[in-house]
């Protein structure tokens, strides 16, 4: 039997993590290549610290998009409304003199 230098319970927990910054690889793909290497337990360590920098990054991405109403939109205002009425007749004004 073969010695596993990476403890599988352990794998367990970090995998989804792990398959979720990375999309398409599989658990057992990760696993193999954890498990099979000598220097397999360093690579985990790497290749968790580069998921969870794009985790952090997704994050703060999504963090700064919620902010506000629907879609990530800020809600507008009493005087967003009056800028936009504002613009709107402007564009008329200048359609009727183009005319």
């Amino acid at each position: 039997m073969r010695k596993v230098l990476f403890p599988f319970l352990d794998f367990m927990r970090i995998a989804p993590n792990l398959c979720m910054a990375f999309k398409g690889t599989l658990p057992s793909e990760l696993w193999l290549h954890y498990s099979e290497k000598e220097n397999g337990r360093y690579l985990l360590e790497l290749d968790l610290t580069v998921a969870m920098d794009i985790n952090d990054q997704i994050r703060e991405a999504t963090s700064k998009a919620g902010k506000g109403g629907r879609g990530g939109l800020a809600p507008l205002t009493g005087n967003d409304a009056s800028g936009v009425i504002a613009r709107r007749n402007a564009r008329r004004e200048e359609r009727k003199r183009a005319q």
